[in-house]
């Protein structure tokens, strides 16, 4: 499926009224054959996850139309509120370019992303190729890629001579060693963000008390969740700096003064003890590495059996105890009761400790 914002209600590229009017200006279509010239990926997973999971809500938000005539009033209101594009209330319209590099950008801003930040909201599709290539994106011109979605995975971003999407699902023959969701990558986002928590959280959440922000209800819980979001938005706004609801070095240094920034969990610190997943269809190995065989679903303990799909790859949240650890190469590996899996993998974290 792909995120497709082509033409207004109707059928025209510019006059209509603001928003969507009739639910096909920008919305989930199947993929088709648009002849593409290229296909583009991140290499990161959260990235990829993150663009999947904001075309989509872009297109299920019917407060987002088409017009080229305003199409940089989707990127305005995308700012406003945090860069989530299901939370816009107020009508506005993009076109497909503008609409990717919307997307890109506030993709960038939500995982603190400096390269993608770079992306301009007024790209068009004559020098799209060259900006998400300086962004970091790979540029596949394989036929399998741009004649079939079997091989495409979500966040995949297509381009024509004429129009780009961004798409939302994987295809039948994509696969790789753990598909990250969109909640979980900002999640494991640099600096703490909405998803985090653990010490870190506990610690933030006890600066922005102090500061006389309140965290809600829950209190000092040790959980990022909208309320630790709200306030850490509200911080920011009050000390006059970027509201992303992110913790980044700015924030850090007004609210705990100056110092080191806390970033996400170092390679070097994966110990046993009880960690949860934060990938879906974490594999489980007979042993530490991708050399060893993958372990199915009857060979997995009750609880691994539980908490896996059918093919017994482990789903994102699960607890796991982590009875030994070994580094392979850059990679950490955790021995669990039902076998092996990656805790941190080709630069990503897999899972973290509670």
């Amino acid at each position: 499926m792909i995120s497709n914002c082509g033409h207004d209600s109707r059928g025209k590229y510019s006059g209509d009224a603001a928003g969507d009017q009739s639910g096909t200006e920008w919305y989930i279509r199947p993929w088709y054959n648009g002849a593409w010239i290229a296909v583009f990926r991140h290499p990161d997973a959260k990235v990829r996850a993150v663009l999947a999971s904001m075309a989509e809500a872009a297109a299920r938000n019917d407060n987002v139309g088409y017009d080229q005539g305003e199409r940089l009033t989707f990127w305005t209101q995308l700012q406003k509120v945090g860069y989530d594009p299901a939370k816009i209330a107020a009508k506005c319209e993009a076109d497909c370019s503008s609409g990717v590099g919307a997307i890109v950008k506030g993709a960038g801003y939500r995982l603190g992303t400096a390269a993608l930040q770079n992306v301009s909201p007024s790209i068009y599709t004559g020098n799209e190729s060259a900006a998400l290539v300086a962004a970091g994106f790979a540029k596949l011109t394989d036929s399998k890629y741009r004649t079939s979605d079997k091989y495409l995975l979500a966040g995949d971003i297509l381009l024509s001579s004429g129009h780009t999407t961004i798409v939302t699902t994987n295809g039948a023959s994509a696969s790789g060693e753990g598909t990250i969701s969109a909640s979980s990558a900002l999640a494991s986002s640099k600096y703490p963000c909405k998803g985090w928590t653990g010490s870190e959280v506990i610690k933030l959440q006890k600066a922005l008390e102090s500061a006389g922000f309140s965290v809600g209800s829950s209190g000092v819980d040790g959980s990022f969740g909208p309320d630790t979001d709200k306030a850490v938005r509200a911080f920011q706004s009050a000390k006059g700096l970027e509201v992303d609801g992110i913790v980044g070095p700015k924030t850090q240094a007004a609210l705990y003064g100056s110092g080191t920034a806390t970033s996400v969990l170092s390679v070097s610190g994966y110990t046993t003890g009880t960690y949860k997943t934060c990938v879906d269809n974490l594999r489980v190995r007979t042993g530490p590495g991708k050399s060893y065989a993958i372990k199915a679903k009857n060979q997995l303990t009750a609880d691994g059996k539980k908490n896996s799909n059918n093919a017994g790859e482990l789903n994102s949240g699960t607890v796991v105890t982590v009875t030994e650890v070994k580094k392979v190469g850059s990679d950490w590996w955790g021995k669990i009761p039902s076998g092996w899996v990656a805790l941190y993998y080709q630069g990503k974290p897999f899972a973290y400790k509670k």
